[in-house]
Protein backbone atom coordinates (compact mmCIF):
# COMPACT_ATOMS: atom_id res chain seq x y z
CA UNK A 1 0.00 0.00 0.00
CA UNK A 2 1.49 3.30 -1.12
CA UNK A 3 0.61 6.89 -0.22
CA UNK A 4 2.34 9.40 -2.50
CA UNK A 5 2.44 13.15 -1.79
CA UNK A 6 4.23 14.90 -4.69
CA UNK A 7 5.43 18.41 -3.87
CA UNK A 8 4.00 19.94 -7.00
CA UNK A 9 1.49 22.63 -6.02
CA UNK A 10 1.82 26.36 -6.75
CA UNK A 11 -0.18 29.28 -5.33
CA UNK A 12 -1.02 32.19 -7.64
CA UNK A 13 -1.37 35.85 -6.61
CA UNK A 14 -5.18 35.59 -6.60
CA UNK A 15 -4.93 32.90 -3.92
CA UNK A 16 -5.74 29.98 -6.20
CA UNK A 17 -3.75 26.75 -5.97
CA UNK A 18 -2.82 24.54 -8.90
CA UNK A 19 -1.20 21.11 -8.81
CA UNK A 20 -3.55 19.62 -6.22
CA UNK A 21 -4.25 15.90 -6.53
CA UNK A 22 -6.58 13.36 -4.95
CA UNK A 23 -6.43 9.86 -6.43
CA UNK A 24 -6.56 6.26 -5.28
CA UNK A 25 -7.15 2.79 -6.66
CA UNK A 26 -6.74 -0.96 -6.41
CA UNK A 27 -8.28 -4.12 -7.83
CA UNK A 28 -9.11 -4.87 -4.18
CA UNK A 29 -8.77 -8.66 -4.21
CA UNK A 30 -6.84 -10.69 -1.66
CA UNK A 31 -3.26 -9.38 -1.40
CA UNK A 32 -3.64 -6.91 -4.30
CA UNK A 33 -1.60 -3.72 -3.72
CA UNK A 34 -3.11 -0.26 -3.79
CA UNK A 35 -2.03 3.35 -4.18
CA UNK A 36 -3.30 6.74 -3.02
CA UNK A 37 -1.97 10.18 -3.97
CA UNK A 38 -2.63 13.58 -2.39
CA UNK A 39 -1.26 16.94 -3.49
CA UNK A 40 1.29 18.74 -1.32
CA UNK A 41 -1.19 21.57 -0.59
CA UNK A 42 -2.83 18.99 1.71
CA UNK A 43 0.23 18.72 3.96
CA UNK A 44 -0.32 22.03 5.72
CA UNK A 45 -3.99 21.26 6.32
CA UNK A 46 -3.06 17.98 8.02
CA UNK A 47 -1.51 19.98 10.87
CA UNK A 48 -3.21 18.87 14.12
CA UNK A 49 -3.97 22.41 15.30
CA UNK A 50 -5.96 23.20 12.16
CA UNK A 51 -8.52 20.47 12.79
CA UNK A 52 -10.28 22.62 15.42
CA UNK A 53 -9.28 26.10 14.20
CA UNK A 54 -12.64 27.77 13.54
CA UNK A 55 -11.27 31.04 12.16
CA UNK A 56 -12.39 32.01 8.64
CA UNK A 57 -9.53 31.22 6.29
CA UNK A 58 -10.19 34.20 4.00
CA UNK A 59 -7.14 36.55 3.91
CA UNK A 60 -5.01 34.33 6.17
CA UNK A 61 -1.46 33.38 5.18
CA UNK A 62 -0.28 29.78 5.35
CA UNK A 63 3.37 29.71 4.33
CA UNK A 64 3.31 25.99 3.48
CA UNK A 65 0.59 26.67 0.89
CA UNK A 66 2.15 29.78 -0.64
CA UNK A 67 3.20 33.42 -0.24
CA UNK A 68 -0.22 34.96 -0.88
CA UNK A 69 -3.31 35.33 1.32
CA UNK A 70 -5.95 32.62 1.07
CA UNK A 71 -9.10 33.64 -0.76
CA UNK A 72 -12.57 32.35 0.08
CA UNK A 73 -13.94 29.98 -2.62
CA UNK A 74 -10.77 30.51 -4.67
CA UNK A 75 -8.01 28.80 -2.71
CA UNK A 76 -10.38 25.96 -1.76
CA UNK A 77 -13.75 25.00 -3.33
CA UNK A 78 -16.92 26.43 -1.79
CA UNK A 79 -18.10 22.97 -0.74
CA UNK A 80 -15.16 22.65 1.69
CA UNK A 81 -16.59 25.41 3.89
CA UNK A 82 -15.25 28.73 5.13
CA UNK A 83 -12.95 27.96 8.09
CA UNK A 84 -9.53 26.52 8.69
CA UNK A 85 -11.26 23.63 10.48
CA UNK A 86 -13.62 22.85 7.61
CA UNK A 87 -10.90 22.75 4.95
CA UNK A 88 -8.66 20.72 7.28
CA UNK A 89 -11.49 18.25 7.87
CA UNK A 90 -12.12 18.06 4.13
CA UNK A 91 -8.55 17.22 3.24
CA UNK A 92 -8.19 14.70 6.07
CA UNK A 93 -11.39 13.07 4.88
CA UNK A 94 -10.04 13.10 1.32
CA UNK A 95 -6.92 11.28 2.49
CA UNK A 96 -9.05 8.60 4.16
CA UNK A 97 -11.23 8.41 1.04
CA UNK A 98 -8.28 7.87 -1.31
CA UNK A 99 -6.68 5.30 1.01
CA UNK A 100 -10.02 3.47 1.00
CA UNK A 101 -9.87 3.42 -2.80
CA UNK A 102 -6.44 1.88 -2.35
CA UNK A 103 -8.12 -0.88 -0.34
CA UNK A 104 -10.45 -1.41 -3.32
CA UNK A 105 -13.59 0.46 -2.26
CA UNK A 106 -15.69 2.29 -4.91
CA UNK A 107 -17.73 5.47 -4.47
CA UNK A 108 -21.01 5.28 -2.57
CA UNK A 109 -23.35 8.29 -2.69
CA UNK A 110 -26.40 6.65 -1.10
CA UNK A 111 -27.48 8.15 2.24
CA UNK A 112 -24.84 10.78 1.57
CA UNK A 113 -24.61 14.56 1.92
CA UNK A 114 -21.81 17.10 2.11
CA UNK A 115 -20.06 16.87 5.53
CA UNK A 116 -22.57 14.18 6.61
CA UNK A 117 -22.44 10.80 4.91
CA UNK A 118 -20.14 8.16 3.46
CA UNK A 119 -16.35 8.30 3.55
CA UNK A 120 -16.62 7.09 -0.07
CA UNK A 121 -18.95 9.97 -0.91
CA UNK A 122 -19.27 13.65 -0.03
CA UNK A 123 -19.56 12.84 3.66
CA UNK A 124 -15.76 12.51 3.78
CA UNK A 125 -15.56 16.23 4.61
CA UNK A 126 -17.32 15.70 7.93
CA UNK A 127 -14.43 13.73 9.48
CA UNK A 128 -13.97 16.33 12.25
CA UNK A 129 -17.37 15.34 13.62
CA UNK A 130 -16.08 11.82 14.29
CA UNK A 131 -13.26 13.12 16.47
CA UNK A 132 -15.14 16.06 18.01
CA UNK A 133 -18.87 15.26 17.78
CA UNK A 134 -19.74 17.53 20.70
CA UNK A 135 -18.19 20.46 18.83
CA UNK A 136 -19.28 19.71 15.24
CA UNK A 137 -22.67 18.19 15.90
CA UNK A 138 -23.88 18.20 12.29
CA UNK A 139 -20.75 16.62 10.80
CA UNK A 140 -19.92 12.94 10.53
CA UNK A 141 -18.56 10.39 8.09
CA UNK A 142 -18.76 6.61 8.05
CA UNK A 143 -18.12 3.48 6.07
CA UNK A 144 -21.32 2.35 4.39
CA UNK A 145 -22.59 -1.08 5.40
CA UNK A 146 -21.24 -2.93 2.38
CA UNK A 147 -17.85 -1.18 2.57
CA UNK A 148 -17.47 -2.28 6.19
CA UNK A 149 -18.65 -5.79 5.31
CA UNK A 150 -16.05 -6.13 2.56
CA UNK A 151 -13.20 -4.69 4.66
CA UNK A 152 -14.05 -7.14 7.45
CA UNK A 153 -12.61 -9.89 5.23
CA UNK A 154 -9.83 -7.80 3.69
CA UNK A 155 -6.35 -9.30 3.80
CA UNK A 156 -5.07 -5.97 5.13
CA UNK A 157 -7.15 -6.23 8.31
CA UNK A 158 -6.81 -9.93 9.12
CA UNK A 159 -3.74 -11.80 10.29
CA UNK A 160 -4.70 -15.09 8.59
CA UNK A 161 -3.29 -14.86 5.07
CA UNK A 162 -5.36 -17.80 3.81
CA UNK A 163 -5.58 -18.92 0.20
CA UNK A 164 -5.74 -16.74 -2.90
CA UNK A 165 -8.27 -18.65 -5.00
CA UNK A 166 -10.99 -16.27 -6.16
CA UNK A 167 -14.69 -17.14 -6.01
CA UNK A 168 -16.53 -18.19 -9.13
CA UNK A 169 -19.35 -15.98 -10.36
CA UNK A 170 -21.79 -17.26 -12.99
CA UNK A 171 -25.30 -16.75 -14.29
CA UNK A 172 -25.19 -12.94 -14.15
CA UNK A 173 -28.24 -11.33 -15.77
CA UNK A 174 -27.61 -9.33 -18.95
CA UNK A 175 -29.49 -7.88 -21.91
CA UNK A 176 -33.12 -6.77 -21.96
CA UNK A 177 -35.05 -7.16 -18.70
CA UNK A 178 -38.50 -6.28 -17.42
CA UNK A 179 -39.33 -4.03 -14.48
CA UNK A 180 -40.69 -5.83 -11.42
CA UNK A 181 -42.47 -3.69 -8.79
CA UNK A 182 -40.57 -0.67 -10.08
CA UNK A 183 -37.15 -2.36 -9.87
CA UNK A 184 -34.94 -4.54 -12.06
CA UNK A 185 -33.52 -7.85 -10.87
CA UNK A 186 -29.95 -9.00 -11.48
CA UNK A 187 -29.44 -12.68 -10.63
CA UNK A 188 -26.16 -14.52 -10.07
CA UNK A 189 -24.59 -17.67 -8.61
CA UNK A 190 -21.45 -17.47 -6.44
CA UNK A 191 -19.27 -20.36 -5.26
CA UNK A 192 -16.18 -20.48 -3.04
CA UNK A 193 -14.85 -23.41 -1.00
CA UNK A 194 -13.49 -21.15 1.78
CA UNK A 195 -16.83 -19.42 2.36
CA UNK A 196 -18.62 -16.42 0.85
CA UNK A 197 -18.92 -13.09 2.70
CA UNK A 198 -20.51 -10.39 0.56
CA UNK A 199 -21.58 -9.16 -2.86
CA UNK A 200 -21.91 -5.64 -4.14
CA UNK A 201 -23.41 -4.06 -7.23
CA UNK A 202 -22.04 -0.91 -8.85
CA UNK A 203 -23.57 1.15 -11.62
CA UNK A 204 -21.11 3.20 -13.67
CA UNK A 205 -18.61 2.77 -10.82
CA UNK A 206 -20.90 3.80 -7.91
CA UNK A 207 -22.27 1.39 -5.32
CA UNK A 208 -26.02 0.79 -5.65
CA UNK A 209 -26.53 -2.53 -3.86
CA UNK A 210 -25.17 -4.93 -1.26
CA UNK A 211 -25.89 -8.46 -0.08
CA UNK A 212 -24.35 -10.40 2.79
CA UNK A 213 -23.49 -13.92 1.63
CA UNK A 214 -22.90 -17.14 3.59
CA UNK A 215 -21.88 -20.72 2.95
CA UNK A 216 -19.92 -22.00 -0.03
CA UNK A 217 -22.58 -21.59 -2.73
CA UNK A 218 -25.45 -19.15 -3.21
CA UNK A 219 -27.86 -18.28 -5.99
CA UNK A 220 -29.53 -14.96 -5.30
CA UNK A 221 -30.29 -11.60 -6.90
CA UNK A 222 -30.09 -7.85 -6.54
CA UNK A 223 -33.33 -5.89 -6.87
CA UNK A 224 -32.39 -2.30 -7.62
CA UNK A 225 -34.23 0.95 -8.39
CA UNK A 226 -31.06 2.47 -9.84
CA UNK A 227 -31.49 2.30 -13.62
CA UNK A 228 -32.48 4.31 -16.67
CA UNK A 229 -35.42 2.73 -18.49
CA UNK A 230 -35.09 2.06 -22.22
CA UNK A 231 -31.32 2.58 -22.23
CA UNK A 232 -28.23 0.40 -21.78
CA UNK A 233 -27.03 0.51 -18.14
CA UNK A 234 -23.53 -0.67 -17.23
CA UNK A 235 -23.18 -2.63 -13.99
CA UNK A 236 -20.41 -4.56 -12.27
CA UNK A 237 -21.20 -7.31 -9.80
CA UNK A 238 -18.50 -8.46 -7.35
CA UNK A 239 -18.41 -11.27 -4.78
CA UNK A 240 -15.93 -11.71 -1.91
CA UNK A 241 -14.83 -14.75 0.08
CA UNK A 242 -13.70 -14.82 3.70
CA UNK A 243 -10.06 -14.21 2.72
CA UNK A 244 -10.89 -11.04 0.79
CA UNK A 245 -10.54 -12.63 -2.65
CA UNK A 246 -12.79 -10.91 -5.18
CA UNK A 247 -14.33 -11.83 -8.52
CA UNK A 248 -16.13 -9.26 -10.66
CA UNK A 249 -18.34 -9.61 -13.74
CA UNK A 250 -19.39 -6.63 -15.86
CA UNK A 251 -22.82 -6.70 -17.46
CA UNK A 252 -24.97 -4.42 -19.59
CA UNK A 253 -28.71 -4.38 -18.94
CA UNK A 254 -31.47 -2.58 -20.83
CA UNK A 255 -34.63 -2.21 -18.71
CA UNK A 256 -38.00 -1.97 -20.45
CA UNK A 257 -39.58 1.41 -21.07
CA UNK A 258 -42.99 2.37 -19.77
CA UNK A 259 -43.61 0.72 -16.36
CA UNK A 260 -43.52 2.79 -13.19
CA UNK A 261 -40.09 3.04 -11.53
CA UNK A 262 -39.55 2.71 -7.79
CA UNK A 263 -38.25 5.53 -5.56
CA UNK A 264 -34.59 5.97 -4.72
CA UNK A 265 -34.33 6.11 -0.91
CA UNK A 266 -32.01 8.38 1.05
CA UNK A 267 -31.97 8.46 4.86
CA UNK A 268 -30.11 10.42 7.51
CA UNK A 269 -29.66 10.07 11.27
CA UNK A 270 -29.30 13.15 13.44
CA UNK A 271 -27.39 13.27 15.72
CA UNK A 272 -24.59 11.06 14.50
CA UNK A 273 -23.20 10.29 17.98
CA UNK A 274 -26.14 10.25 20.39
CA UNK A 275 -25.94 9.40 24.04
CA UNK A 276 -27.89 6.43 25.29
CA UNK A 277 -31.31 7.68 26.34
CA UNK A 278 -31.37 10.58 23.88
CA UNK A 279 -33.87 11.00 21.06
CA UNK A 280 -32.49 10.99 17.51
CA UNK A 281 -34.27 12.12 14.35
CA UNK A 282 -34.49 9.74 11.40
CA UNK A 283 -35.00 11.64 8.16
CA UNK A 284 -35.92 10.26 4.72
CA UNK A 285 -36.61 13.68 3.22
CA UNK A 286 -33.89 13.42 0.57
CA UNK A 287 -35.56 10.40 -1.08
CA UNK A 288 -36.63 10.91 -4.69
CA UNK A 289 -38.92 9.30 -7.25
CA UNK A 290 -38.68 9.42 -11.07
CA UNK A 291 -42.42 10.05 -11.55
CA UNK A 292 -43.70 11.61 -8.33
CA UNK A 293 -43.07 14.47 -5.95
CA UNK A 294 -41.18 13.57 -2.79
CA UNK A 295 -44.08 14.95 -0.74
CA UNK A 296 -46.35 12.02 -1.69
CA UNK A 297 -43.83 9.27 -0.98
CA UNK A 298 -44.67 7.11 2.03
CA UNK A 299 -42.06 6.02 4.56
CA UNK A 300 -41.82 3.03 6.90
CA UNK A 301 -38.92 2.50 9.32
CA UNK A 302 -37.14 -0.70 10.33
CA UNK A 303 -35.72 0.41 13.66
CA UNK A 304 -33.57 -2.63 14.49
CA UNK A 305 -32.44 -4.07 11.17
CA UNK A 306 -34.47 -7.29 11.46
CA UNK A 307 -36.24 -6.86 8.12
CA UNK A 308 -39.58 -6.06 9.77
CA UNK A 309 -40.82 -2.48 9.41
CA UNK A 310 -41.87 -1.12 12.77
CA UNK A 311 -43.81 2.01 11.80
CA UNK A 312 -46.94 2.56 9.73
CA UNK A 313 -46.63 4.14 6.26
CA UNK A 314 -46.71 7.93 6.37
CA UNK A 315 -45.83 10.86 4.15
CA UNK A 316 -44.07 12.46 7.14
CA UNK A 317 -40.41 11.94 6.36
CA UNK A 318 -39.02 12.22 9.91
CA UNK A 319 -39.31 9.93 12.92
CA UNK A 320 -38.14 10.54 16.47
CA UNK A 321 -36.41 7.47 17.92
CA UNK A 322 -35.75 7.32 21.67
CA UNK A 323 -32.64 5.23 22.22
CA UNK A 324 -32.51 2.73 25.06
CA UNK A 325 -29.27 2.11 26.91
CA UNK A 326 -28.26 -0.68 24.54
CA UNK A 327 -29.01 1.37 21.44
CA UNK A 328 -26.81 -0.31 18.83
CA UNK A 329 -28.76 -1.09 15.69
CA UNK A 330 -29.21 -0.86 11.92
CA UNK A 331 -31.77 1.57 10.55
CA UNK A 332 -33.55 1.13 7.20
CA UNK A 333 -36.44 2.86 5.46
CA UNK A 334 -38.89 1.49 2.92
CA UNK A 335 -40.12 4.15 0.50
CA UNK A 336 -43.38 3.64 -1.46
CA UNK A 337 -44.65 5.76 -4.34
CA UNK A 338 -48.33 6.38 -5.31
CA UNK A 339 -48.22 3.36 -7.63
CA UNK A 340 -47.14 1.15 -4.69
CA UNK A 341 -43.67 0.53 -6.07
CA UNK A 342 -41.20 0.23 -3.19
CA UNK A 343 -37.48 0.38 -2.51
CA UNK A 344 -35.50 -0.18 0.68
CA UNK A 345 -32.64 2.10 1.64
CA UNK A 346 -29.09 1.05 2.27
CA UNK A 347 -28.76 0.48 6.03
CA UNK A 348 -27.27 2.95 8.47
CA UNK A 349 -25.60 1.85 11.69
CA UNK A 350 -26.63 3.71 14.83
CA UNK A 351 -24.52 3.50 17.97
CA UNK A 352 -25.70 5.02 21.23
CA UNK A 353 -22.66 6.35 23.00
CA UNK A 354 -22.19 5.32 26.63
CA UNK A 355 -19.60 7.58 28.29
CA UNK A 356 -16.77 5.73 29.94
CA UNK A 357 -15.65 7.37 33.16
CA UNK A 358 -13.02 6.14 35.56
CA UNK A 359 -13.42 7.63 39.05
CA UNK A 360 -10.54 7.32 41.49
CA UNK A 361 -10.17 8.78 44.97
CA UNK A 362 -7.44 11.35 45.43
CA UNK A 363 -4.84 11.34 48.20
CA UNK A 364 -6.66 14.08 50.13
CA UNK A 365 -9.89 13.03 51.85
CA UNK A 366 -12.90 14.54 50.08
CA UNK A 367 -11.15 14.99 46.73
CA UNK A 368 -12.10 12.79 43.79
CA UNK A 369 -10.49 12.82 40.35
CA UNK A 370 -12.56 12.05 37.26
CA UNK A 371 -10.62 10.71 34.28
CA UNK A 372 -12.62 11.30 31.12
CA UNK A 373 -11.59 9.36 28.03
CA UNK A 374 -14.37 10.28 25.59
CA UNK A 375 -14.21 13.30 23.29
CA UNK A 376 -17.92 14.04 22.99
CA UNK A 377 -17.95 17.32 24.87
CA UNK A 378 -20.25 16.97 27.85
CA UNK A 379 -21.00 18.79 31.08
CA UNK A 380 -20.77 16.65 34.20
CA UNK A 381 -22.30 17.33 37.60
CA UNK A 382 -21.66 15.25 40.72
CA UNK A 383 -24.61 14.10 42.81
CA UNK A 384 -24.58 12.84 46.40
CA UNK A 385 -27.06 10.92 48.54
CA UNK A 386 -27.15 9.51 52.03
CA UNK A 387 -29.14 6.63 50.55
CA UNK A 388 -29.78 5.42 47.02
CA UNK A 389 -33.30 6.88 46.87
CA UNK A 390 -32.45 10.54 47.45
CA UNK A 391 -29.99 12.26 45.12
CA UNK A 392 -28.97 15.93 45.36
CA UNK A 393 -26.79 17.85 42.90
CA UNK A 394 -23.76 19.60 44.29
CA UNK A 395 -22.97 23.12 43.10
CA UNK A 396 -20.16 21.84 40.85
CA UNK A 397 -20.65 21.69 37.08
CA UNK A 398 -17.68 21.27 34.78
CA UNK A 399 -17.63 21.30 31.00
CA UNK A 400 -15.55 18.62 29.34
CA UNK A 401 -13.97 19.63 26.06
CA UNK A 402 -13.25 17.69 22.92
CA UNK A 403 -9.56 17.15 23.44
CA UNK A 404 -7.64 14.24 24.85
CA UNK A 405 -8.51 12.43 28.05
CA UNK A 406 -8.37 14.76 31.03
CA UNK A 407 -8.34 14.68 34.81
CA UNK A 408 -10.66 17.16 36.46
CA UNK A 409 -10.64 17.33 40.27
CA UNK A 410 -13.65 18.38 42.26
CA UNK A 411 -14.44 18.34 45.98
CA UNK A 412 -17.21 16.07 47.20
CA UNK A 413 -18.84 17.30 50.43
CA UNK A 414 -19.67 15.02 53.31
CA UNK A 415 -18.06 11.80 54.45
CA UNK A 416 -17.02 9.59 51.59
CA UNK A 417 -17.58 6.47 53.63
CA UNK A 418 -21.17 7.31 54.57
CA UNK A 419 -22.61 8.79 51.37
CA UNK A 420 -23.07 7.73 47.75
CA UNK A 421 -21.84 9.65 44.73
CA UNK A 422 -22.47 9.51 41.02
CA UNK A 423 -21.66 11.65 37.97
CA UNK A 424 -24.45 12.87 35.66
CA UNK A 425 -23.64 13.89 32.08
CA UNK A 426 -25.43 16.14 29.61
CA UNK A 427 -24.38 17.62 26.28
CA UNK A 428 -22.16 20.66 26.58
CA UNK A 429 -24.06 22.55 23.86
CA UNK A 430 -27.40 22.04 25.64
Amino acid sequence: MWLLVPEAHVQAADGSVSGGTALGGSFGSGPDPGVAMMGSDALARWSPGMFTDDRPYDNLFIAEIGPYPLKQNVTFPWFEGTTISSVSSSVRGALTHELSHAFGLPHDFRNDANFHGNIMGNGLRGLRGNFFPGRYTNDTTRLSYVSALVLSSSRYFNSDEGETTKPTLTGVTSGAVGIVAGRIEISFTADDSSGLVAAWLTRSGDLVGELPLAGTSMTTRFSTPYFTAGSANNYSLAVFDRFGNKTSVDTTITPASGPNRAPQPAIKVQSAAPMAGETVVLDAGASTDPESSASVLRVEWDLDGDGQFDTAPTTTKTFNLALPINGNRYILARITDPSNSTAISAPLALHAHRPFVEITRGQVMGTTYVSWTSKLGFVYRPQRATNLLSWVFTDVATQLGNGAALQQPFILPGELDSEFYRIVFSRANE
